[in-house]
């Protein structure tokens, strides 16, 4: 190619390229996020995290079996809009059965955004965050409805072998 055609090639090409990268989505800017997962000190591998902003788009992950995720909202791990999230996790399976019936793997009550106590705020350059789980309190026993067995009394009505 003659040197002389090379600038005019050039200034021809540059309004071709910037109309190409103005081609495809425009999506809001995002910040990496990375954290982990636990349950009882345990990580919780294959649950899902969702950060729901007060306005904006989700951002979603599922842990590895060490219980580490990494967030996406438009794009595969491109992170989160900065600003505040409530968090939810949640894993379940289906026990087989005549009914079949929906397990929760970690407590419930995180699986919801109102009832989740998780938040997080996103910023730039932020480090990575940490999920640790609350186990479900074991159920309390109620009360017995059957009364006490009584105490034998003897004919004066006191109890047997008091003085």
């Amino acid at each position: 190619m003659d040197i002389r055609l090379q600038p005019i090639l050039l200034v021809a090409l540059i309004p071709f390229g910037l109309v190409l990268s103005g081609c495809g989505p425009d999506y809001p800017e995002t910040v990496p996020v990375s954290g982990t997962v636990t349950l009882d000190g345990q990580p919780v591998a294959g649950a899902s995290v969702v950060f729901t902003p007060e306005a904006g788009d989700l951002a979603t992950a599922t842990t590895d079996s060490s219980g580490q995720f990494q967030l996406s909202t438009y794009r595969l791990a491109d992170g989160a809009a900065p600003g505040h999230y409530r968090v939810t996790v949640a894993k379940t399976t289906v026990e087989p059965g005549e009914e079949e019936k929906v397990v929760f793997l970690v407590p419930k009550k995180y699986g919801n955004p109102e009832t989740s106590d998780l938040e997080c705020d996103v910023q730039v350059e932020m480090g990575p965050v940490q999920f640790d789980l609350e186990p479900e309190p074991a159920p309390v026993e109620e009360p017995s409805e059957e009364p006490a067995p009584a105490e034998e009394t003897t004919t004066d009505n006191t109890p047997q072998g008091a003085s």
